[in-house]
């Protein structure tokens, strides 16, 4: 739960610099959570 919270919160941030931010955020969450299943 935290770490998809982290996820969505760093989507916020890109939000504000790239458009579009829906893509990119998906992209972390996928990214966050994979690291994540390594450790």
């Amino acid at each position: 739960m935290t770490q998809k919270t982290i996820g969505l919160s760093l989507c916020r941030v890109q939000e504000g610099i790239t458009k579009p931010p829906i893509v990119q955020c998906v992209k972390n969450i996928a990214i966050i959570t994979k690291d994540h299943k390594n450790w």
